[in-house]
């Protein structure tokens, strides 16, 4: 591998991730993965359970060495498996931020986050400087004398937050910090560390598998599955515009259509698509150029859904002159109430539908209802023959 050229920090991501494999024998955790992390950024990897991500994160600190590929942490090379260079941990410049918080029970929270400067050896004078001001970024100096074991799940995270910056980390490291919370110190949590990264401008690698963190966090989000990449990109791309069927998947609730293109060529390139018993409209985005009689997949949020049940209550659909609107008729087959919305189950001949609604409007569990939704919403993905998913079902995709 020739060696790598010398950049000024400026011009230089503050972590590079270069065609990195990982394999535990013969199980590839995981397979040639690439990316950078931006000075400054809040990168979040998000995948299910033994995708990768957290085996990624743990390349980056040096905590597992990569079968292939290289990591660097600005200009300088931490891992390359090709010139079998491996940096240790404690010499790679990056702060960690584990799911167990990892406090010292017999410390209190000062000594807590001073630990790692005066392992450093970090002047006396210093420390006291840099701890008073990492506990002011958490908002825990009032707590600086206190014992670990009085101190709440939050205030632990804080304190870990707290020691991890100390260091001036050139990236902040955090593997799922606020899964052992509850959901609402989580939401305060993430609001926590959001202001807290625009305030201190670090740059961190955030691991989750959970996709509601990652919107509300992220600059951009890297979705994984598998061992690889799925998608990359700013949270509204990932949700609004997913790349494949496992993005739109797990990145939030969908309803899948598979069908067969009809028509194509329509006004501003809408095309219209046989699902079996429908046909539907859907606009294109400029991503995929399908033609007559490809197999697709279409694919819609469900709060991009309206619903008539004929009670005059159903909010009126924005009926654009370029984007056409779709209606299909179905039973409700399930109603969920969940405070200030209403998740309801539909089904038609051959579709399952799940649509989110104000709780005001909620027809009941077997009452006939129209469903409407515009074009514009629906996505579309090329899809491989025989049988992909319908909503919870599996439906096979129709010939024209």
């Amino acid at each position: 591998m020739p060696k790598t050229q010398q950049v000024t920090p400026s011009e230089c991501p503050a972590a590079r991730v270069r065609g990195v494999s990982k394999f535990y024998g013969s199980v590839r955790a995981v397979n040639d993965v690439t990316f950078d992390v931006a000075s400054g950024e809040l990168l979040t990897l998000l995948g299910p359970s033994g995708c990768g991500k957290t085996t990624i994160m743990r390349s980056i600190a040096g905590l597992e060495r990569i079968t292939r590929g290289e990591i660097l942490l600005r200009d300088r090379v931490m891992s390359s498996a090709a010139e079998r260079i491996h940096v240790a941990p404690e010499k790679r410049d990056v702060g960690m931020v584990f799911q167990s918080y990892a406090i010292w029970p017999h410390m209190s929270v000062f000594e807590n986050v001073a630990y790692p400067l005066r392992c450093r050896k970090v002047a006396k004078p210093e420390i006291e400087v840099r701890v008073r001001e990492g506990l002011r970024l958490v908002e825990m100096e009032d707590f600086h004398d206190r014992p670990a074991t009085m101190l709440s799940g939050g205030q632990q995270q804080r304190v870990a937050l707290a020691r991890s910056m100390v260091m001036q980390p050139s990236v902040l490291l955090l593997d799922e910090p606020l899964c052992n919370l509850d959901a609402k110190l989580r939401a305060q949590m993430r609001s926590h560390i959001k202001d807290l990264q625009r305030k201190t401008g670090l740059t961190m690698v955030y691991v989750t598998h959970d996709q509601v963190e990652a919107m509300a966090l992220s600059d951009r989000i890297i979705v994984m599955n598998r061992g690889v990449i799925e998608q990359v990109g700013v949270p509204e791309e990932v949700y609004e515009r997913p790349q494949s069927e496992f993005v739109a998947d797990f990145v939030g609730a969908i309803n899948f259509f598979p069908g067969t293109i009809v028509e194509e060529g329509g006004v501003n390139g809408t095309i219209r698509v046989s699902t079996g018993s429908e046909v539907l409209a859907c606009t294109l985005d400029g991503r995929v150029s399908p033609a007559m009689r490809d197999r697709v997949l279409l694919m819609i949020r469900p709060e991009k859904l309206t619903v008539d049940d004929g009670s005059g209550r159903a909010p009126t659909l924005l009926h654009d002159s370029d984007a056409p609107v779709n209606s299909v008729r179905a039973r409700v087959s399930s109603h969920t109430y969940c405070g200030d919305h209403c998740e309801l189950g539909f089904e038609g001949r051959d579709f399952h539908l799940k649509a989110m609604l104000p709780s005001a409007i909620s027809p009941a569990v077997g009452q006939e209802a129209v469903i409407a939704f515009s074009a514009r919403d629906l996505h579309l993905l090329p899809a491989g023959a025989g049988a992909v998913r319908c909503g919870q079902a599996t439906a096979s995709v129709p010939e024209a």
